[in-house]
């Protein structure tokens, strides 16, 4: 959250910072429109021309963005994930989420996990050639 007072604070990024606090359960575009003094329409227009997006889909996406987040640091159930991105759905969360990310929530952890322990170990291997290696390749450079 901005530091400033509310009042400073654009209309449309005031929104989007009332929407990242309350993410599991956001406020409706009604109540937001009433926050920043405008109508739901005109909001609607700000917000999409300010942020590229509507405010669904920012919602959407902040929610799928922190799911993610939480399948790869977290041994939550995906259930519980669900729950604690703001959906009373499970499947309406797999849905969501396999059409933002392109991968089911189980795939994406599993496959995302995977990765990061190949790399993980190949980060150690290439650190242990390196060392290993460039020694030798002073030596050959001083003699041959």
């Amino acid at each position: 959250m901005s530091n400033r007072h509310p009042s400073q604070i654009p209309p449309a990024q005031r929104v989007a910072e009332l929407i990242e606090s309350s993410l599991e359960n956001p406020p409706s575009l009604r109540a937001l429109a009433q926050e920043v003094n405008m109508t739901p329409f005109q909001l609607s227009r700000l917000f999409r021309r300010y942020h590229g997006e509507t405010i669904p889909g920012y919602i959407r996406r902040l929610r799928m963005a922190r799911a993610a987040s939480m399948l790869i640091k977290s041994n939550m159930m995906i259930g519980q994930i669900s729950h604690a991105v703001g959906y009373q759905s499970l499947g309406a969360f797999v849905r969501g989420f396999t059409r933002e990310i392109g991968k089911t929530p189980s795939v994406y952890r599993r496959e995302t996990r995977a990765n990061r322990e190949k790399s993980g170990v190949l980060g150690l291997v290439a650190a242990w050639m390196h060392e290993l290696c460039f020694p030798v390749m002073d030596v050959m450079k001083l003699c041959c």
